[in-house]
C-alpha cells in the first residue's frame, strides 16, 4: 500500500500547525520526504510513548500552537524563569520564547535547566510582536492571571468552535490584572455597551460570565458583570474568523444610534424588551452591511418610506440624525430601504 496515501491527511494538518507558528502562513512548501519522515517519527513515538503522543494530539486539537521541538528531535527548551511548580518561561535554541505549563514542570528547577517535555501539558508560544508586552506583564503580574486567561481562551475555542489569536491571552491577562486592581481600590468601570454585548453576542458574553466564575474560584474576588462584557470583547476582537475586526465598530454604531433614539424620545432601550432586542439585532446586521459595503433595496421602498414618515412627525428628525451620524463616523449613506427598516422598528418602540 502506498504510504503517501495513508499519511496525506495527517501531513496537511501538521504542515498547517508548523507553518502557522514559524512562518505565519501555509504558503511555504517543505520537501515531501522530509515531511513524511516527521510523520513516521510521530507514529513511532505513538507506539513507544503513547501518553506523550496523546498529550500532543490533545494540544493540537484544542487549538494550542505547539513548538517544533515536539516534532523534531534536537531542539530543546531552556528555562529562564520559574513561576511556580507548574509554570515556567522557556526559550528554545531557535530563540523562541514560550510559557510551558504542566504538573511539576517547575519543581526543583532553576534558570538554565532544560524543560522535561514529558511534563508539558500546554505551551503558549510568544510571537515577536508580543514580547515587549509579555515581558512587561510577567514582571509584575501574578502568573495565576495568565493561567486564568489561558483557560478562558481555551473555553472560548471549545464552546464557540473558533480560532483565536495568541495575543488574546496577553490582552486578557492585562485586563484581568487591571480589573482586580480596580476592584481592590473600589473603582468600578461601567461597561457602557453591556446590554448591546449581551444581545448581539450572547455566546461570547456567556464565556465572559464563565471567566468571572473562574476568577472568583482562583482569587476569591467577584468582579461585576460589566467585566464579563469586557472579556467578551477581548474574545471577539481576537477571533480569526472573517469580520472579527469590525466588532468594536458594530458596538459603536449600535450605541450611537441608541443614544440618538434616547435623546429624541427619552426611551431607554437598554431595558431587556423584545422590541429593543429586535432593534439591536437589526443594527448588528446593518453594521455588518456597512462594513462590507453592501446595500439593501426593494421595489416598494420609496412608497413605504413616504407612508411611514407621516405616521410620526419626530421620525424624520430621528432618521436625519442617524443618517448624519452614520455618514460622519462611518462614511456610509443609508439607502431608502434601510431607512424603512429602521422606521418599522422605531414605530414599534415609540407607539
Amino acid at each position: 500500500m502506498n504510504r503517501n496515501h495513508i499519511i496525506q491527511p495527517l501531513l496537511q494538518d501538521l504542515r498547517f500547525c508548523i507553518y502557522k507558528f514559524f512562518y505565519g502562513s501555509v504558503d511555504r512548501v517543505f520537501n515531501i520526504e522530509y515531511d513524511l519522515n516527521i510523520i513516521f517519527g510521530l507514529l513511532l513515538l505513538e507506539q513507544a510513548r503513547p501518553k506523550a503522543f496523546t498529550i500532543r494530539v490533545y494540544m493540537r486539537a484544542a487549538g494550542i500552537v505547539i513548538s517544533r521541538s515536539f516534532f523534531i528531535g534536537g531542539i530543546k527548551m531552556k528555562i529562564y524563569r520559574v513561576f511556580n511548580n507548574n509554570v515556567v518561561a522557556t526559550i528554545t535554541d531557535e530563540n523562541k520564547e514560550a510559557i510551558a505549563q504542566g504538573s511539576g514542570i517547575g519543581f526543583r528547577k532553576k534558570p538554565g535547566d532544560l524543560v522535561d517535555t514529558n511534563k508539558v501539558e500546554k505551551l503558549f508560544v510568544i510571537q515577536d510582536e508580543e514580547k515587549a508586552t509579555f515581558h512587561k506583564l510577567m514582571g509584575d503580574t501574578p502568573v495565576e492571571y495568565f493561567q486564568i486567561s489561558q483557560e478562558i481562551a481555551d473555553e472560548a475555542k471549545e464552546k464557540l468552535d473558533i480560532q483565536l489569536s495568541n495575543m488574546v491571552v496577553i490582552s486578557l491577562t492585562d485586563h484581568i490584572s487591571f480589573a482586580v486592581e480596580r476592584y481592590k481600590q473600589n473603582i468600578n468601570l461601567p461597561n457602557l455597551m453591556l446590554n448591546e454585548i449581551k444581545v448581539l453576542y450572547p455566546k461570547e458574553f456567556s464565556i465572559g460570565l464563565w471567566g468571572l466564575d473562574i476568577i472568583h474560584q482562583r482569587t476569591g474576588i467577584q468582579l461585576e458583570m460589566d467585566e464579563a462584557g469586557y472579556i467578551a470583547i477581548h474574545i471577539m476582537n481576537a477571533g480569526l474568523n472573517v469580520g472579527s475586526d469590525n466588532t468594536t465598530n458594530i458596538l459603536k454604531l449600535s450605541k450611537g444610534i441608541l443614544d440618538i433614539i434616547y435623546d429624541i424620545y427619552n426611551i431607554d432601550l437598554k431595558a431587556d424588551t423584545l422590541d429593543a432586542n429586535r432593534l439591536l439585532m437589526h443594527l448588528k446586521f446593518l453594521a455588518q452591511r456597512i462594513f462590507t459595503k453592501e446595500t439593501v433595496s426593494f421595489q416598494e421602498s420609496e412608497d413605504m418610506y413616504e407612508l411611514l414618515i407621516q405616521k410620526d412627525s419626530s421620525i424624520k428628525r430621528c432618521l436625519d440624525e442617524i443618517n448624519a451620524f452614520v455618514e460622519k463616523d462611518f462614511f456610509y449613506q443609508l439607502s431608502i430601504a434601510e431607512q424603512v427598516y429602521l422606521m418599522i422598528h422605531l414605530l414599534k418602540i415609540i407607539r
